[in-house]
């Protein structure tokens, strides 16, 4: 069992219907959301209710995939234009497929959490400007990063 405080900041649900994005916004844990999302806009209707109802600070995070062989702008582009992105506060990825040499999708992560990860940002209505802290590591210059808000242009 989490201490509540601890709980509210780590407890996340995969969701995959309207009704487990409902369930996760009454019980007040985060959503991860995988869907990729719709020509309908459901995801999105589905994300903006969860905002809108959960309780206390509303948390959601994106799992979107890494294909290997994706340059930097093209993973860029694809994320900015998911337009689940702005009701989310984390991006969680994935590097595929799983056929692939671990040494290439080593290389993809390193290039998205160098380049990709600075030009988002994060997004989320709900989260505060960005604060750096002091995380204990071997490296003692290592920040860690609060999430952010993002606003963007619709395109």
């Amino acid at each position: 069992m989490l201490p509540p405080t601890l709980a509210a900041q780590r407890v996340w649900w995969a969701t995959a219907t309207p009704s487990s994005v409902d369930a996760a916004a009454a019980r007040g844990v985060g959503v991860l959301s995988g869907r990729p999302p719709s020509s309908d806009g459901a995801v999105v209707s589905e994300l903006a209710r969860y905002w809108t109802y959960a309780r206390g600070v509303p948390r959601v995070a994106l799992s979107r995939p890494l294909p290997a062989g994706h340059s930097t702008g093209r993973i860029i582009d694809e994320l900015l234009a998911d337009p689940a992105l702005p009701w989310a506060g984390e991006i969680v990825v994935q590097a595929q497929p799983s056929t692939v040499r671990a040494d290439v999708h080593d290389e993809v992560m390193e290039r998205t959490a160098r380049f990709v990860r600075p030009f988002l940002g994060v997004a989320g209505p709900a989260h505060g400007p960005t604060v750096v802290e002091e995380v204990d590591t071997d490296d003692d210059l290592t920040p860690a990063m609060r999430p952010r808000p993002v606003v963007r242009p619709h395109r």
